[in-house]
């Protein structure tokens, strides 16, 4: 029997569900933030029309409310409810705002909470903005957890926020399964909590039709399968925070190095936003001194559209990049891999004085793999090469793709100083490091990803100078 093992999975998936809509929460929350401080005053008609498209496709998320962030009278800006904000909502969004340091707060009720973020996120923040998160619609799945479950979502600090079905039993000898385990969200710590009362009567409802004798012998039997099942899993869920604790330092890992770029990202948003800022006073001007040239606006409209669909592209590349994978095996294009590796470290390379270079199949070098950790490999050995160049003149960094021989490449090669000799021996070594702050798993952690699609990864210094690291994948593994 599998009963035990097949509850674990389930809420696992679950588990996997409701932290990536809980991510989808901050990035909603990012840019309606963008739309309420980039001027003086909030911009109402694109923060309504981003709240009405954000609340048509999320309908968990039932309000969107603005607050002014003041320690004596906060007061109402926006919000999406059909009546005004009442006094205390008012209150404890203000309160929320004031206290918070940065990340989000939330705010626990009677079957949803309020996600509350200041904004702009420093301390100079003016308002409060809050989403009010419909927890029932947050759990909701097509998942069969069967009688006598019940599943629970709590605050970090154990506060119930929501408990549906009932975990109780009146048979003989109940023993309860529990999952718990904190969300995969990093704004949102939420606990997810899933609890089954089972029994042997319930594993075994033809026994109570035998005669005593086979009655206990079965029984017997069934306390004995029921056991097993039960360390089956629990090796199951030990098996799973193993894979889970992995995605966790990956992402820590993707995280890390958005940090390191965090200038470079920030200089080339604020070229689209001010850019956007800038079309939009002209637009305005036009219209009050020469309603009559629509040409004109419509050409400004249009420029406001192209800059915001780039700052929209820069933060999409952002979430794709900082959330967890939670994909299986896909067709993987090695070209598009580096061309998004390309996108993503462009500002980046420019402020280091770094150049970049695509050397592209013409023939799609496809892999069957997870794309976001085949991007992680080649994003983290890209990062050591620029790591390498960035005391030397003219660094010059090359990502080719080809399909050679049976096999499908991708290699990244730089002008760097290469690897020393006395750490060649501990180079895929796992906690080894040369860096100040350093994890010393960027290797480790790409060989594994890498072995675990079939693949090779090679790193060894270049004919001349520098590092080339391959990745090469057997072309039947490729396709398919």
């Amino acid at each position: 029997m599998e009963f035990n093992t097949d509850l674990s999975e389930k809420a696992l998936s679950l588990h996997r569900l409701v932290s990536q809509r809980a991510d989808q929460h901050d990035a909603h929350l990012t840019g309606l933030s963008a739309l309420a401080s980039t001027n003086q005053k909030p911009l109402f008609g694109m923060m309504t029309s981003l709240s009405s498209t954000i609340q048509k496709f999320y309908p968990r998320i039932t309000s969107i409310d603005l607050v002014t962030r003041s320690p004596n009278n906060p007061l109402e800006i926006f919000s999406t409810r059909q009546s005004s904000l009442d006094n205390l909502t008012i209150q404890q969004i203000n309160k929320a705002a004031l206290a918070a340091t940065g990340p989000l707060r939330i705010i626990p009720k009677d079957g949803y909470y309020l996600l509350v973020k200041r904004s702009p996120n420093t301390d100079a923040a003016r308002y409060g903005l809050s989403l009010t998160i419909d927890a029932n619609a947050l759990l909701q799945n097509d998942l069969d957890f069967g009688a006598n479950s019940a599943i629970s979502l709590l605050t970090p600090k154990g506060a119930s926020i929501l408990r549906i079905g009932d975990a109780s039993s009146d048979g003989f000898f109940p023993q309860e399964l529990k999952f718990r385990q904190v969300l995969g969200s990093q704004s949102q710590p939420l606990v997810l909590e899933i609890r089954k009362i089972v029994t042997p009567a319930g594993l075994f409802p033809w026994a109570s039709s035998l005669t005593f004798t086979l009655f206990l012998g079965f029984v017997l039997f069934a306390v004995n399968t029921y056991w097993k099942q039960l360390r089956h899993a629990k090796l199951a869920e030990k098996r799973a925070l193993l894979r889970e604790n992995e995605a966790r330092i990956a992402q820590a890992s993707r995280i890390n190095s958005l940090g390191e770029m965090a200038s470079g990202i920030a200089h080339e948003l604020t070229q689209p936003l001010t850019a956007i800022l800038s079309q939009s006073q002209a637009g305005e001007r036009i219209a009050k001194l020469k309603p009559e040239e629509t040409e004109k606006i419509v050409s400004v409209l249009n420029a406001i559209s192209q800059q915001a669909t780039r700052a929209g592209n820069i933060l999409e590349r952002l979430r794709k990049w900082s959330t967890k994978s939670t994909k299986g095996l896909e067709q993987v294009d090695l070209n598009k891999v580096a061309q998004d590796i390309n996108d993503l470290m462009m500002a980046d390379l420019k402020e280091k004085g770094i150049r970049l270079k695509l050397s592209l199949s013409s023939t799609a070098p496809i892999i069957l793999a997870d794309a976001v950790q085949i991007e992680q490999v080649v994003f983290n050995l890209a990062r050591n090469g620029v790591e390498a160049m960035e005391r030397i003149q003219n660094g010059c960094l090359e990502i080719d793709t080809r399909m050679n021989d049976g096999w499908t490449v991708i290699t990244i090669s730089d002008n760097g100083t290469g690897i020393p000799a006395d750490i060649r021996p501990n180079l895929y070594d796992p906690f080894f490091t040369t860096k100040t702050n350093g994890m010393g798993l960027g290797l480790s952690l790409c060989e594994g990803i890498v072995e675990r699609f079939g693949g090779i990864l090679k790193v060894e210094n270049g004919k001349d100078c520098g590092v080339v690291s391959k990745v090469s994948f057997k072309l039947d593994q490729s396709n398919g």
